[in-house]
């Protein structure tokens, strides 16, 4: 008598997990916005994309009022 045992990984996307609080404390279409301000504002800076810069110019462009403003897109 002949017993084979045959081992299969199956890989399968982890359902997501809902978090509507967090969610509620984030404007995600602001954020959008603004991250598309802050490529544009380092496109016409020609820096290099790095996450290092990326990071530190998104904390120096919010700590002065969000990309938008300094881009003058928010201007009235």
């Amino acid at each position: 008598m002949l017993v084979r045992t045959v081992v299969v990984e199956v890989e399968v996307e982890p359902e997501p997990v809902p978090t509507p609080i967090a969610d509620s404390l984030v404007d995600w279409d602001e954020q959008e916005r603004q991250s598309e301000c802050l490529w544009v504002l380092l496109q016409d800076a020609e820096v290099e994309m790095t996450l290092d810069v990326v990071l530190a110019a998104g904390t120096w462009a919010d700590a002065r009022g969000g990309a938008c403003l300094l881009i003058g897109e928010d201007d009235e």
